[in-house]
């Protein structure tokens, strides 16, 4: 996420750690054999809940409006 938004990871994870306090997304630390074999820190992994993925398509909607047309947003599957 950091490499895509050109943010750090300082501006990042505390925007994921409200976003998961509001129920929008569900963090989870993975497994320590997962990255002990690897012998690195573990990797948190964030998955959208319904709530926060309805209202993540609202938000792309309205950026998309306020852009106007022929701007194109970035997105996942884009």
């Amino acid at each position: 996420m950091c490499a895509e938004t050109g943010q750090p990871s300082g501006t990042i994870y505390p925007i994921l750690a409200r976003l998961e306090r509001f129920g929008r997304v569900e963090g989870h630390k993975e497994s320590p054999a997962e990255h002990l074999a690897e012998g690195r820190r573990a990797r948190y992994y964030y998955t959208l809940t319904d709530e926060g993925a309805v209202r993540a398509r609202v938000a792309l909607e309205r950026a998309r409006r306020s852009r106007g047309p022929g701007v194109k947003l970035r997105t996942a599957t884009s």
